[in-house]
């Protein structure tokens, strides 16, 4: 195949996305309108929405009248047409969510705690959670775009396989295994990794994911891509030496990040689980208040850190990023006296996850949805 066929399919499949793009954004649109937004010829428009409709992702609605007014066709996402599952796989639990072509979670999403194995059985649990949702939904293989599969490790560029992870059986890994009892097309991810992509894609901007959990992760995200590093290890910020010869963090090392700002520290002080920390904060607890500052200042110190080395948004995300009205002003105050550029506030570039707890799952479901038009 010659060069120039290579670009003219490439440049093919980019006009498809964006147009498909603008229609999922702007429902009712006219082809003409689309021709005038996205900067194509009304022709090419014209194939590309045959294509879409033909493969059931878009729908006709009615006439319409454009912005050159002319009576026109509507269209607008077939959102319920195809969708793609996310799965995430924790140490201590598995969850399961559907997604459909606009991006939103439809139905329940499934949790059942379950320690991490590498054994067959375990396998036959992720397939039965497949099953279960496909079967509370009602759905048919041939709707389903793929399964994303996240794991608390670092994967190979191809999704084949764990590379790296503190998780206790779950290094070198591979997908196969994973997918054993899945029927239809999966891949792996890092969990941080969907996290962030999840984010970039609904804030349009270079993102830096923090993920605050009994662990410590992020994922930095440029210019619609994953930056991984020369290894694949890109974003590992809970090991950035905060102290020198300070708290022994579990990776074998001394001060990291992940050693003062996990939050099995906020669960252990209460002796419980998040909500009884802060629910301790409300009663006045003033322990837990200074448990808290400590916290504070040591998250503000990475996200300073971080924020200097990227000039990215900083997304703060992963289980306490439910809690975040406890203590996202307080960051964002110590930030703003520590600014050495004065030109823009901390409450500009340091932002909440709006996913909660199912990020991880809903990224890795999104790289499916976005899969969309690829297979066309």
């Amino acid at each position: 195949m010659t060069g120039t066929k290579i670009d003219t399919i490439k440049i093919r499949q980019l006009n498809r996305e964006q147009t498909f793009e603008y229609i999922k954004k702007n429902p009712m649109a006219a082809r003409a309108d689309v021709a005038k937004e996205l900067n194509l010829s009304f022709p090419t428009v014209t194939s590309i929405v045959t294509e879409l409709e033909e493969a059931g992702l878009i729908r006709a609605e009615k006439s319409t009248t454009n912005t050159g007014g002319r009576s026109s066709m509507a269209y607008s996402c077939d959102e319920n047409a195809r969708c793609a599952i996310g799965i995430q796989l924790s140490e201590r639990y598995m969850k399961g969510l559907v997604l459909n072509l606009q991006g939103n979670v439809i139905g329940n999403v499934i949790t059942e705690k379950l320690k991490f194995r590498s054994d067959d059985n375990y396998r036959r649990k992720i397939g039965e959670l497949y099953q279960r949702l496909v079967r509370e939904m009602g759905l048919k293989e041939g709707e389903i775009l793929g399964v994303g599969i996240t794991v608390e490790g670092l994967t190979d560029n191809e999704g084949e396989r764990v590379t790296c992870s503190f998780t206790e059986q779950m290094s070198d890994v591979r997908r196969e295994e994973l997918a054993k009892y899945i029927p239809v097309e999966t891949r792996l991810f890092h969990d941080m990794t969907a996290a962030g992509y999840n984010q970039k894609l609904k804030l349009g901007q270079n993102v830096f994911y923090l993920s605050l959990n009994s662990s410590i992760g992020g994922t930095v995200l440029v210019q619609d891509e994953v930056y991984n590093g020369n290894h694949n290890r890109a974003g590992e910020i809970g090991h950035m030496r905060l102290e020198k010869n300070g708290r022994r963090c579990y990776c074998g090392n001394y001060g990291c990040f992940d050693a003062y700002c996990n939050t099995l520290i906020l669960k252990d002080a209460a002796g419980g689980e998040l909500k009884d920390f802060f629910a301790g904060i409300d009663q006045g607890n003033w322990e837990y208040e200074r448990i808290l500052d400590e916290y504070v200042e040591r998250l503000s110190d990475a996200v300073f850190n971080i924020r200097m080395l990227y000039d990215d948004t900083v997304l703060i995300g992963g289980e306490l990023g439910e809690y975040a009205d406890y203590f996202i002003e307080k960051v964002w105050g110590i930030l703003d006296s520590q600014d050495i550029y004065r030109e823009e506030s901390a409450k500009d570039y340091v932002k909440v996850c709006e996913d909660g707890e199912n990020v991880i799952a809903i990224g890795a479901a999104m790289y499916y949805i976005n899969q969309a038009t690829v297979r066309l």
